[in-house]
């Protein structure tokens, strides 16, 4: 490789390191590293000196070093001897000479660039101000075991199986509808999922569940779950074993259902060493939660922030006005579903 393409490649990887990684500091290495580095004296007389200039755009020795010292240890580390820091620094002047030129042109300016700046200042202050402040540490083994104990569905559970379901009041059409379910299905190449979705929300009286295709969950239900169905759907849901399998028409108390197994979880059987690092990081979720509320609320008050109720009541009652009527427009046929029940 000719020494002018290694030059490029180096300037290539430090910017895109530059670019991607100025913002971060790691802890320095310790060890470990094949062949020792070069040490590079870092003392303060050196780091006034003016190493180059872009314009009236000064580069002391003491930025470039600290901007070294920003870069991750992997890229931090091939720069430790004085032919390599030589590279990094014309690597950093042309990070520079963009970063003026990009200016220049305007690019501050940009809403798109100013929303992303505005993002990446938003993300800083929230981690600095809340994500930064909750460590493992601050999570008593007390408070870890309360929540294992009394959530222990979620680490002590039969395996289970999920459903999706439409209901209707008739037999005959719910006879209909379930063979014709499994006839569609038999050799479908398509989403069966989405299919059974489409029967759901043209036939379904089921409102509740009409919007998330029918589902209705996990069963056996765990810990303090509703059922939210009759025991017989539960009973005939169970007895699928095959997944997009569709049972006969259930009849119980509330109407004739037609079930579809659409996945299943396996029994969970964890003790409380192996549930503890998920517990830990739910509880750290918790608290940054509690933190990022009394952050916004302390914001808030000292910002003087007041909300006018009853414009966003009018605001949101006629939105939903508009979808109510957008989505009675968009229904006004019948949805065509590919050898539906006549």
């Amino acid at each position: 490789m000719s020494e002018r393409s290694h030059r490029l490649g180096t300037s290539m990887i430090v910017l895109a390191v530059l670019g991607a990684s100025f913002a971060c500091k790691p802890d320095r290495p310790s060890g470990g590293i094949s062949e020792a580095p070069v040490t590079v004296e870092r003392t303060e007389k050196f780091r006034d000196w003016v190493v180059a200039r872009v314009g009236d755009r000064e580069i002391t020795y003491g930025e470039m070093d600290d901007m070294l010292e920003s870069l991750p240890v992997f890229a931090r580390m091939r720069y430790q001897t004085s032919d390599r820091r030589s590279e990094f620094l014309e690597a950093y002047v042309q990070y520079v000479v963009l970063g003026l030129a990009s200016e220049s042109d305007g690019y501050g300016r940009d809403p798109v660039v100013l929303e992303r700046l505005k993002k990446d200042i938003v993300d800083r202050f929230v981690k600095d101000n809340v994500y930064l402040k909750v460590r493992t540490t601050d999570i008593p083994d007390q408070l870890v075991r309360e929540y294992f104990d009394s959530h222990s569905y979620e680490f002590k559970a039969p395996a289970r199986t999920r459903l999706s379901h439409l209901r209707v009041q008739d037999r005959v059409v719910a006879e209909r509808l379930a063979y014709r379910c499994r006839k569609r299905f038999e050799n479908f190449s398509g989403d069966i999922g989405e299919a059974f979705t489409q029967y759901v929300q043209r036939y379904s009286d089921d409102v509740s569940t009409k919007a998330n295709g029918g589902d209705i969950g996990l069963f056996p239900r765990v810990g303090n779950q509703p059922q939210g169905v009759p025991d017989a759907v539960v009973e005939a849901g169970l007895k699928l074993t095959e997944l997009f399998q569709v049972s006969p028409a259930v009849e119980a108390d509330d109407g004739f259902h037609v079930l579809l197994r659409t996945g299943s979880v396996g029994a969970i059987d964890e003790t409380f060493a192996q549930a503890r690092p998920r517990i830990v990081d739910i509880l750290m979720d918790v608290e940054r939660g509690r933190l990022r509320a009394v952050l916004l609320a302390d914001l808030s008050r000292r910002m003087d922030v007041k909300v006018n109720e009853d414009v966003v009541a009018r605001v949101v009652a006629k939105v939903a006005g508009e979808t109510t009527d957008d989505q009675t427009v968009k229904a006004g046929g019948a949805m065509p579903v590919a050898g539906g029940a006549h």
